[in-house]
């Protein structure tokens, strides 16, 4: 049984929950992770000992200790179906590969989640993977292990107890967190998304709800976390809200990054083809814009008689001059080649003509190339509504024009 399983925890019956745990031992625990026993009818082999992971996690690998609590949070969220993990755990001095399985059943009959633990298979004494620095791994297998935090909180948003990397998320320590409301320490922006998610997720027993915030420690520094909040607050008000925070800083700075470079032009930093035209669609959709194509007149000539290196580097050039020259709120990006365009939303054609022109008013030199750059420039303004491709294209057939006229 699975994801498959129609009717979720009231698909299982008896003989089905034996097969899955089978061969397994059997803890039983409530939502809040209390010890609950496992109904003998069931015919399941109880645990000898009363321990979890989060009761005993000395004996679980540290590596590892971060899957078993996703694995709960994830039982949980997905009440009747099995989710499963594969640990390594140290028992009287010896390890071994042991397989979690965990079934959500607080809504059938047996009013639990049940627990199993298997043994697998012994192994050698694991190795850590984490790492404190990147200068110990190559570059290429850089990673760290996730940092994260375990916490408790009441009803009103109190901590009441915080476990795992609390000063490297929070900057203070577990003790210092105790008894104050996280609305504290979380950036004021975010606040009225937090209260939101709180309050639907007091409406909601048992119910678990995923939001993305910042925490401000002391410092001033901001820390990027993921959470996943689960209700875990009886009828009568007691129990408590677990919240299971994980560290996406470097994560978010990494993504960020590489948005940036997908929308780049990977030589001159300007943007590509497609965050111009998707540039170009925001502001059509708020006004009237002026676009400018510009194409190098003789380029190819460059690139021929001196190499791509040289090519590489007056385009180079032709992208800083053109930043540094076109009047602000413009865009400049590189649509490929030796083609440029250009996007103002309030200049005059004539005065972006002019800027456009004195950016090639004075020859290039790179390396052993003095090179007197001349363009051919297409204007088309474009007004509030207008498609943006078309505008492109009538800019290209502008250029175009201009080009041929010079020739002739």
């Amino acid at each position: 049984m699975g994801d498959d399983v129609p009717g979720g925890a009231a698909a299982w019956d008896d003989r089905a929950i034996a097969a899955l745990f089978e061969g397994s031992v059997v803890f039983g625990r409530d939502a809040s992770a209390g010890d609950v026993p496992v109904p003998g009818r069931l015919g399941l082999a109880p645990s000898p000992v009363n321990r979890l992971w989060f009761e005993s996690t000395s004996e679980i690998f540290s590596d590892d200790r971060v899957l078993v609590v996703h694995t709960w949070s994830d039982a949980l969220a997905r009440p009747g179906v099995p989710v499963e993990a594969t640990i390594r755990r140290r028992e009287a001095g010896t390890w071994w590969s042991e397989r979690l399985t965990m079934l959500n059943l607080l809504d059938h009959p047996v009013r639990a989640v049940l627990v199993g633990a298997r043994r697998i298979d012994q192994i050698d004494e694991p190795v850590s993977q984490q790492v404190d620095s990147a200068d110990e791994v190559p570059e290429v297998a850089t990673f760290r292990r996730p940092t994260w935090v375990l916490q408790e909180l009441d009803p009103l948003g109190r901590v009441l107890s915080t476990e795992g990397d609390v000063e490297v998320i929070f900057g203070v320590s577990a003790e210092e967190l105790r008894g104050r409301l996280i609305l504290e320490v979380l950036h004021s922006d975010d606040h009225a998304t937090s209260l939101d998610m709180w309050t639907d997720l007091l409406n909601h027993p048992r119910s678990l709800r995923h939001i993305t915030q910042r925490i401000v420690r002391p410092d001033g520094s901001i820390c990027w976390i993921e959470a996943n909040v689960i209700n875990h607050l009886d009828e009568d008000g007691s129990g408590s809200i677990l919240s299971i925070v994980h560290d996406v800083t470097d994560r978010r700075s990494r993504d960020r990054d590489l948005v940036a470079r997908a929308r780049a032009d990977a030589l001159t930093g300007l943007p590509n083809r497609s965050a111009f035209i998707a540039e170009l669609q925001r502001r059509l959709d708020v006004g009237p814009v002026v676009i400018g194509f510009v194409d190098l007149d003789g380029f190819k000539e460059v690139n021929d008689t001196h190499g791509h290196l040289v090519g590489d580097a007056v385009l180079g050039v032709v992208a800083q001059r053109l930043s540094a020259r076109i009047p602000s709120p413009a865009l400049v990006g590189r649509w490929g080649g030796d083609e440029f365009v250009v996007l103002c939303p309030s200049t005059p054609p004539e005065m972006l003509e002019a800027a456009i022109s004195g950016v090639f008013a004075n020859p290039i030199a790179v390396h052993d190339l003095l090179w007197p750059v001349r363009a051919s420039v297409g204007l088309v303004v474009g007004e509030q509504g207008s498609d943006p491709e078309e505008l492109l294209r009538a800019a290209d057939r502008a250029m175009y024009e201009q080009k041929v006229a010079r020739r002739a």
